[in-house]
């Protein structure tokens, strides 16, 4: 995006958004248009009033101005007319009158003002000399629309092109002296018209150029030079130098090429007015033939943007929650050979040979058998005996508890027949490590008791 002076929205005193209030009137204002050298009047239009009255103007912009013609009377010492601008209802005190008679006369005008809504107002008292209104301009808020409006294009706006034998004029104007140079504009709107000054200190003789639109055949114009009712004692300003013919509304190309030379009036540009300019506010813009449409390009890309973040977003959610449940469930998901579970008992572990003879104690590994709930470990305190021709007993489940291993021990003769039964005493072991104790020489019942736990 350039930075570009900012350009003007014309609105002319027949503008029907201008409210008017107390007694105007409307002349022929053709015959003011020579008085002075500030040019003719803007359309050759004029609202006047000889007595008390006021207009205001509501509009959404930064910048504003009220132009009009001045010509006081102040034969007397009392000023007449005078007349105080407003802004948002807020004076700006009252304006100094420029003595002489002059059109394009900046009332007041304001800068800087905050972007939004604002109303411009005029009051003027007359007691006999007409007070002159010609024009109102404001610089829109950016991207606002411009509907049906006149808007000037500064001579330092970016989208004309000049080129390299043109110069500045000062700071007000471009200018070139050199046959053939070329200006061109792309713009959109209906009409346009070519406003210059005719500098007194340059050559005054006239000349010609032409302008040619589209691809339509040049037209040639005069450059006049300085008329001779003012001897060329006075530089002109705001002169038109041409306006196109009709045009349909759309875009447009502007060529104009200068024919004079360096000893003839030299062809200026001060601004240009189009007519029906319906783009966005100037600043904005990169160029005036742009369409005021949405730009699809941005609208497309951003959305685009915006569902590829969300996507991402939705990944990157799923991804982390996934590895935050996998986390959990390996801090959740162990061997159960090795839950702490102080209901359980820890079978024997090991295999213990007896002392009787032949007969021999079974002990299975660990790993073969659930831990025993200690109520059960308890409760079962009965021993079950069976032979074994292998010399290895088994741990049938006890009567009195289903699904309840129990240690037991088994014991034969030489001959296969079963001894008679022991006589058993019963000894009690505190678990200190999850092992057992070894028996004594008389055989004694064991009864486990599970290890002490403190939590983790």
């Amino acid at each position: 995006m350039s930075t570009r002076p900012a350009r003007w929205v014309m609105v002319d005193d027949t503008d029907t958004s201008i409210q008017y209030s107390g007694p105007w009137v409307q002349p022929d204002a053709s015959i003011y248009d020579v008085q002075g050298n500030f040019g003719p009047t803007y359309k050759q239009s004029l609202h006047g009033t000889t007595g008390v009255a006021s207009l205001s103007y509501a509009f959404n912009g930064t910048r504003a101005a009220i132009y009009g013609t001045t010509y006081i009377n102040n034969s007397t010492g009392v000023v007449d007319p005078v007349w105080q601008c407003f802004m948002d209802g807020i004076s700006s005190g009252t304006q100094v009158p420029f003595p002489f008679y002059e059109n394009n006369w900046v009332f007041c005008q304001w800068d800087s003002l905050p972007d939004g809504p604002h109303v411009m107002s005029v009051n003027a008292t007359s007691k006999g000399q007409t007070f002159w209104f010609d024009e109102l301009r404001y610089s829109p808020t950016a991207g606002a629309s411009i509907n049906g409006g006149a808007i000037l294009f500064d001579h330092r706006d970016p989208d004309i092109n000049f080129d390299s034998q043109w110069g500045a004029l000062g700071g007000t104007a471009n200018m070139t002296s050199v046959t053939g140079a070329t200006m061109t504009l792309d713009f959109f709107g209906t009409n346009l018209t070519w406003f210059a000054m005719i500098p007194v200190e340059l050559p005054h003789g006239p000349t010609t150029a032409t302008y040619a639109v589209d691809n339509n055949s040049a037209v040639t114009f005069t450059l006049p030079g300085l008329p001779n009712a003012n001897n060329g004692t006075a530089t002109q300003y705001n002169q038109k130098v041409f306006q196109t013919t009709p045009l349909p509304l759309g875009n447009h190309t502007l060529k104009v090429v200068h024919q004079g030379n360096s000893s003839l009036t030299p062809l200026v540009l001060n601004y240009l007015v189009i007519q029906n300019q319906t783009n966005s506010a100037p600043e904005t813009i990169s160029s005036v033939h742009t369409s005021k449409g949405p730009p699809v390009g941005a609208i497309v890309g951003g959305a685009i943007g915006a569902v590829s973040a969300l996507v991402l977003s939705i990944v990157l959610f799923l991804v982390i929650r996934h590895r935050r449940k996998r986390r959990a469930n390996a801090n959740t998901v162990v061997n159960d050979n090795n839950i702490v579970d102080p209901f359980f008992a820890a079978p024997p572990s090991q295999l213990d040979t007896g002392s009787y003879g032949t007969s021999t104690t079974q002990v299975l590994p660990a790993s073969q058998h659930r831990r025993t709930p200690l109520g059960s470990f308890i409760t079962n305190t009965g021993i079950t005996t069976s032979t074994s021709s292998s010399g290895f007993g088994s741990y049938p489940t006890s009567g009195s508890r289903k699904g309840v291993a129990s240690p037991a021990t088994v014991a034969s003769g030489s001959d296969g027949e079963p001894n008679p039964p022991l006589t058993t005493t019963r000894r009690l072991v505190h678990h200190q490590d999850s092992g057992i104790r070894l028996p004594n020489t008389e055989v004694e019942e064991v009864v486990d008791v599970p290890p002490n736990y403190t939590p983790a």
